[in-house]
């Protein structure tokens, strides 16, 4: 699953979409596939009989810096593999900043009962950036197949509470709250015989190669009848200095237009807003067409619904931007994207099926 849409899945999609998405979103911060997330996941205590989960939240709003910002967090579990993934959010200039954090967490630091109450104490293996001590008590559940290929699924929902301690390294800007509620839509998700099929949307990327340092522009089109949505991004990856192998992933994204798919010339045009959070324009030339990509299926499911999925990868298009891509920070500042790479694209058409 491509990073663009699971962090922008996040921001803008329905809690059930950005439930999913982000728990793949900090696998994706550590470079691991959504794959990772087989139903055959063999168990390991302390989580005795349950094969493998993952467990969102709902929103916290912490202050600090002049602005109320918006937490999540995000866990998943496979096996004796736990990552976890904290973000912070705030609307600016008409649009979302949005950092996100990725880390490992050891055994003892995670605990998931049979009963399915959640204990995550981070102690200091988040170390320079969080201090996460916090408890999830289930409070009702139901088992469903409406996003499962095939099997089912046991969603527990209930309350999230505890401790949160935040260094996040940008411009000084440290958020505590203790004690912390992160309110409703706190939901661990037992995947049990469950496996996904998720739909793909139209994306694209200024560059072809892994993400680093330097920013990239990016966006996301959802074209899934009824839930038309066009967003574009500039978004930047960190390694946080230290032993234990943390990634911040900076992103800004304000609504668009549709790109302009040129199929003679395997073209895409795309342009953001001229004033705003995220600003720029620019075209992508002679795409190669590859097919879809690794792990696409034929049939996908969206909110329960079927679609049939086509989607085709135009890999080493010439990127080049008539106003440079730019994102207008809160907390980094001005951001600037290369004016021309290589960059590739996605086209995806569903068909309900």
């Amino acid at each position: 699953m491509n990073r663009t849409v699971i962090a922008t899945t996040i921001l803008f999609g329905r809690h059930r979409i950005g439930r999913l998405a982000f728990a793949f979103s900090s696998l994706a911060l550590l470079g691991l596939s959504a794959s990772a997330l087989p139903a055959a996941a063999s168990p390991a205590a302390p989580r005795a009989g349950i094969k493998s989960f993952f467990f969102t939240t709902g929103v916290a709003h912490l202050r600090g810096g002049g602005h109320v910002w918006s937490l999540n967090l995000g866990l998943v579990g496979v096996g004796a593999f736990d990552t976890v993934a904290f973000s912070i959010s705030t609307p600016h200039l008409g649009g979302i900043e949005h950092h996100t954090w990725g880390g490992q967490l050891e055994a003892d630091e995670v605990s998931v009962s049979s009963a399915a109450k959640v204990t995550i104490d981070s102690r200091s293996n988040l170390s320079p950036v969080a201090s996460l001590s916090l408890t999830f008590k289930p409070t009702s559940h139901k088992t469903t197949a409406a996003d499962c290929a095939t099997g089912k699924e046991i969603i527990y929902t209930g309350t999230f509470k505890g401790s949160v301690r935040l260094n996040t390294g940008l411009k000084g800007l440290k958020l505590n709250a203790a004690p912390v509620s992160f309110g409703t839509h706190n939901t661990l998700t037992v995947l049990g015989s469950c496996v996904f099929s998720p739909c793909h949307f139209i994306n694209w990327d200024s560059t072809s190669g892994p993400p680093g340092s330097a920013a990239l522009a990016g966006g996301l089109d959802i074209v899934i009848p009824g839930h038309f949505s066009d967003t574009t991004i500039i978004r930047r990856s960190v390694a946080i200095p230290g032993k234990n192998g943390l990634v911040r992933d900076d992103e800004w994204s304000i609504a668009a237009k549709a790109p302009t798919f040129n199929k003679a010339s395997k073209s895409l045009s795309v342009t953001s807003s001229s004033s705003g959070l995220v600003t720029g324009s620019a075209t992508f030339a002679h795409g190669k067409p590859s097919g879809p990509p690794p792990f696409t299926p034929k049939i996908c499911l969206f909110q329960g619904k079927k679609y049939v999925q086509h989607d085709t990868q135009y890999l080493n298009a010439s990127f080049k931007a008539s106003r440079p891509f730019e994102a207008h920070s809160i907390l980094n500042g001005l951001v600037k994207v290369q004016r021309s790479s290589v960059g590739r694209f996605d086209i995806v058409t569903l068909k309900r099926k």
